[in-house]
Parts: C-alpha cells; sequence; structure tokens
C-alpha cells in the first residue's frame, strides 16, 4: 500500500505530505510551514546551488573535502557554471573542522559554507552550534547535511537557530523511505 497511491482514497492520500510535514516539525522542532519535501540531499543542495543569488561569480562556497558529495558536487557544477567559486577546504591532518580551523581556513569571500553534521565515513559530529555562530558573524549562510545524524541523534534547538538550512535524506535514522528528502 504505501509504494502505491492509488490504494489510497484521495482524502487519505492528499493530506500525506502536510502529515509528514508536522511529524518531521516536532521531531527537530520547527514549524512545519518551513519543511519542504524533496527526493534527497543532493535535490535540495542543487536546488540552492541553482538558486542561491551570488552577488560576484567571486563569491566562495566552502565545503570540507572528504565529505559526502551531497555536500560537494552542486557546487562543483555551480562554479563550473560561473555562478561562484567552489573552495573544498582539506583538512589534512584535522579530523573535523572546528571553529578555530575554519577562522584560519575559510577564504574571506566565502558566502555558503556547506557541511555534514556527522561525517559518514567517521560518525564524528562537528561542534554545529560554534560554526554556525562563526557563520552568522561572517553573513555566510550555513547548509548543514543532517542524514547521518537525525533520527539517531538530537539536534538542539540552539544549533538549529544557527543553521539556515538543514538538508536531510529520510533513509537513513528516520527509518523513512529511499527517495524522500526534505
Amino acid at each position: 500500500i504505501e509504494l502505491d497511491p492509488s490504494f489510497y482514497s484521495y482524502n487519505l492520500w492528499s493530506g500525506i505530505p502536510d502529515r509528514i510535514r508536522r511529524q518531521l516539525g516536532r521531531l527537530i522542532g520547527c514549524d512545519p510551514r518551513f519543511i519542504t519535501h524533496s527526493t534527497s540531499t543532493t535535490d535540495i543542495i542543487n536546488m540552492i546551488a541553482n538558486g542561491f543569488r551570488f552577488k560576484s561569480s567571486k563569491d566562495v562556497v566552502a565545503t570540507i573535502n572528504l565529505d559526502y558529495p551531497s555536500n560537494v558536487l552542486s557546487w562543483m557544477v555551480a562554479a563550473e557554471n560561473g555562478r561562484c567559486q567552489h573552495v573544498n577546504l582539506d583538512l589534512g591532518d584535522e579530523p573535523l573542522p572546528t571553529v578555530e580551523w575554519l577562522k584560519k581556513n575559510l577564504p574571506k569571500e566565502t558566502k555558503i559554507l556547506d557541511m555534514s553534521y556527522v561525517t559518514f565515513d567517521t560518525g564524528k559530529k562537528v561542534d554545529a552550534l560554534g560554526i554556525g555562530k562563526l557563520c552568522k558573524e561572517r553573513d555566510i549562510l550555513f547548509i548543514v547535511d543532517a542524514t547521518q545524524a537525525l533520527g539517531g541523534m538530537e539536534i538542539s534547538k540552539e544549533e538549529l537557530m544557527y543553521i539556515d538550512v538543514l538538508a536531510c535524506s529520510s533513509y537513513k535514522w528516520i527509518l523513512g523511505p529511499y527517495g524522500h528528502g526534505f
């Protein structure tokens, strides 16, 4: 039944997206009006990459080397299309980007920072609150991929206050279907 909406009456079926928005809103502590459905984290980030109004083609989008491709590929294409500059910050021997490391390594032209809340390869959590505060200070849009965290760990209300865009594919710890992101 879940895979084929033709088994639902229209009245039941048409309310599913709003019901899921309310449930997701309760999970992350936000107004459901600020939740949109999509097919994946990549799709969400791609919408931002194609819709963000850069002031100059010299504006920088920073990502972290070795981060999940969802957080990097759309920005590489945006840079290839001349919309922005993409800088994939090399952590070197650092296990995670820290506030102090970012203070030294973020280019001053950075307009967007896109990173995972929890790394997909090591499971380590970034200091989203500290990094979010740094982004606010520097007027940088902070995009966070929560796929590896949400449902398995709480993202605090204070952290959410400093995250501009939270993108998540629901197939991981939320135990949702493949092909759904929000």
